[in-house]
């Protein structure tokens, strides 16, 4: 905790997790708390969902960190790493490039998702559990929520790759993958299961899938 006091620079990478409300809640009010932003894979259940609202949650962090400059602009002093590995290749290469000083895995399985071997520290703890207590503390020690400036130039790059993005997209020519991914997730009703194959389709929602509120269960 010492270190998400200290440490303006974080990053909280959320891989792959099974869906649970509660654990996503606890995950963003931590994130909220220590002014970290998420970096949400589609498939961490971080990415939709009312936490949104509050929480500060990149969607496009993917697309953003294939640029160099920003890749550097964006390199964390700190990782929290939850879930099973990303599917995110540009933010484990930007990783690779500049690796954070602290690297802190948190494993409840002992699977050791780690290809990159950047961990530092091993916490064999579940994630929503872990991330609970953390805020606890951070609530208990009378600290509150960090105003970080990194945070905000995140979020801020994330918006504008956002706009972009519908920009591009309001009047396409050809029916593609960015597309199919922002009507589909329109179309689909609160709290559906969306279901999606591994290769290109899941690197594709990555890469366009929007953050919402409106709760949405990726698998």
């Amino acid at each position: 905790l010492e270190i998400a006091r200290t440490c303006e620079r974080g990053l909280v990478v959320c891989g792959p997790l099974a869906p649970n409300a509660e654990r996503s809640a606890a995950i963003a009010e931590f994130a909220r708390l220590t002014g970290w932003p998420i970096f949400a894979d589609p498939m961490s259940q971080l990415r939709r969902g009312p936490h949104v609202g509050a929480a500060p949650v990149l969607a496009h962090g993917d697309l953003l960190l294939r640029d160099p400059p920003l890749a550097a602009q964006w390199a964390p002093d700190v990782v929290v790493r939850l879930g099973d590995s990303p599917v995110s290749k540009s933010l484990r290469l930007a990783l690779e490039a500049r690796p954070p000083e602290h690297m802190i895995l948190v494993d409840p399985d002992r699977v050791g998702h780690d290809p990159s071997q950047l961990a530092s520290r091993v916490l064999v703890a579940d994630p929503g559990a872990l991330c609970e207590a953390w805020a606890g503390a951070w609530r208990d020690a009378g600290w509150s929520a960090r105003e970080s400036e990194y945070t905000m130039q995140c979020l801020a790059d994330d918006g504008r790759a956002a706009d972009a993005l519908s920009t591009a997209l309001a009047n396409p020519g050809e029916f593609l993958e960015p597309q199919a991914v922002r009507e589909l997730a329109e179309a689909l009703p609160a709290d559906a299961t969306l279901y999606v194959s591994n290769s290109m389709p899941i690197r594709d929602l990555d890469a366009f899938l929007a953050a919402s509120p409106r709760p949405l269960r990726i698998l």
